[in-house]
């Protein structure tokens, strides 16, 4: 009977490195998802207090190679990571201040997985990329695989958490890596963009890996930006499907929903966090930045009157965002807190009553939204009249570019088509990043700004070069944000204007 076998590793703490909190959470979510799929489980990692030292892991991986009858090999690194040069990189393990060979030679082993006789290997890291310290000059590191020829062939899949020369980041006060958290809710099914149904029969729904990658990238990126972050996966499918072999996951049933409890009511609006008690404390912190939103939105600085640029100072660093002018709105801007670059909210409000009664898009409403997609609470299916009303009734720009992310990402872009198909027939002008979440073909009209007002949509442009020069001045925040604006900004917000 064929095996298979995910083989876990996680370091938490290397000498001179910060400790990474969310090891445990990682190391524990992969496995409970392994065993669900019939993986056999092997767990290496320093969290009981122990060096995690290399040798047992490589017995590990050699004993799987030798047996003869696995057919899947699952490995899952959580820690830190390091590249020197343009072709070297290493997950490092406890003693590697102390010994060179104490750390994964990643490109080695990917290398040497070809030959292992395993048909299907996946690996997976949540680890930085980053150029290796001078204390960590000296690391060679040592392949994972043993060196074998073996005759079969060997599908291997290359699913990184950053970019080669990136940081990778953990979300801290859940205690979890970023790239861990969307790497399992996609292995879970959870976003129905990664499901594909397989043939021959019986038909069943399966994670692939080239259908997987998208996905991850697109939900990591969106995720790090609402962090004020840059994080980019590294996905390399290397699997394709072959019956009753190498699809990565096997959707079993749809994945039950996220506990759901309702809190108190901020104001008149209807607040609702995922899995904590209305007593908890996270209650009162999205309740306060809430409040801290409407306020800024309602204090905030205004654009100019025909939209344009608006340069924010702190101290001595400059941030150039982007206000787009809407007829009929005025566009104000909250400016980032704790010297993170740009705006942390721009929004577009009604000057006037759209639909003949008061305007449902007030700062209280647009506030609420932007709250709860800045601490994860958002619930699609609960929004509320006022923000429903806000968004479908008023269409209103800032609610159609944070809702319509949403509902793309969890797979609803026929949602998307039919909020693009209500500005058109209303002939309102359409957000930029609206057309980008609902991957249409026909150009639209009056489609404003000319480029992404959300950082995380540039990556979602199907030609990005006439753009290239504006995402090259880009900073890492959450709305677009020039460091220094590039000439070509200057005359497409002008042609807007005229």
């Amino acid at each position: 009977m064929p095996r298979s076998i995910a083989l876990l590793i996680g370091v938490s703490r290397v000498r001179g490195l910060p400790v990474l909190t969310g090891v445990a959470s990682g190391l524990d979510q992969f496995a409970e998802w392994a065993e669900r799929q019939d993986f056999a489980v092997q767990r290496f990692d320093d969290l009981g207090g122990d060096p995690l030292e290399i040798k047992p892991v490589t017995a590990a991986v050699r004993e799987a190679v030798d047996a003869g009858d696995v057919e899947r090999l699952f490995v899952y690194f959580s820690g830190h990571g390091v590249i020197r040069g343009l072709d070297e990189e290493y997950w490092l393990l406890s003693e590697v201040a102390d010994q060179d060979t104490e750390a994964v030679n990643v490109v080695k082993s990917a290398m040497m997985a070809y030959h292992c006789g395993i048909a299907h290997v996946a690996l997976f890291a949540d680890a930085c990329r980053t150029p290796a310290s001078n204390d960590l000059v000296h690391v060679s590191g040592t392949s994972l695989f043993p060196r074998r020829a073996i005759a079969a062939d060997v599908e291997v899949d290359q699913f990184f958490a950053t970019q080669f020369g990136d940081p990778a980041y953990e979300v801290v006060e859940d205690a979890e890596g970023l790239f861990t958290r969307y790497l399992i809710r996609g292995l879970n099914g959870r976003d129905p963009d990664a499901v594909r149904t397989v043939l021959p029969p019986p038909e069943r729904p399966a994670i692939l890996s080239n259908t997987l990658k998208p996905v991850l990238a697109r939900n990591v990126e969106f995720a790090a930006a609402k962090l004020r972050r840059v994080q980019r996966p590294s996905c390399r499918p290397g699997s394709y499907w072959d019956p009753n072999r190498h699809v990565l996951a096997w959707v079993t049933a749809p994945p039950a929903a996220d506990g759901v409890l309702v809190g108190g009511p901020a104001g008149d609006l209807d607040l609702r966090l995922r899995g904590v008690p209305s007593s908890d404390s996270a209650h009162k912190r999205l309740a306060g930045i809430t409040r801290r939103y409407a306020t800024a939105i309602g204090d905030g600085p205004a654009a100019p009157a025909v939209g344009g640029l608006l340069t924010l100072v702190r101290g001595d660093r400059k941030a150039t965002v982007v206000l787009p002018r809407f007829p009929g709105h005025r566009t104000v801007v909250v400016p980032a807190e704790r010297g993170a670059p740009g705006a942390e909210l721009i929004a577009v409000l009604p000057v006037e009553p759209l639909t003949g009664g008061p305007p449902a898009a007030t700062p209280e409403v647009i506030g609420s939204v932007a709250a709860r997609l800045m601490t994860n609470t958002l619930d699609l299916d609960t929004l509320g009249d006022r923000v429903h009303a806000a968004l479908w009734t008023e269409l209103n720009p800032t609610l159609a570019v944070l809702l319509g992310g949403e509902l793309a990402r969890h797979g609803r872009r026929k949602d998307v088509r039919r909020l693009v198909a209500k500005f058109v027939e209303r002939q309102r002008s359409i957000p930029y990043d609206l057309t980008l979440f609902a991957e249409l073909d026909e150009r639209l009209p009056d489609v404003r700004p000319s480029f992404p007002l959300l950082t995380s949509s540039w990556s979602l442009l199907d030609d990005p070069a006439p753009l290239a020069r504006l995402r090259r001045s880009l900073s890492a925040a959450v709305w677009t944000t020039f460091r220094i604006p590039p000439p070509e900004l200057f005359s497409l917000t002008d042609r807007e204007d005229r």
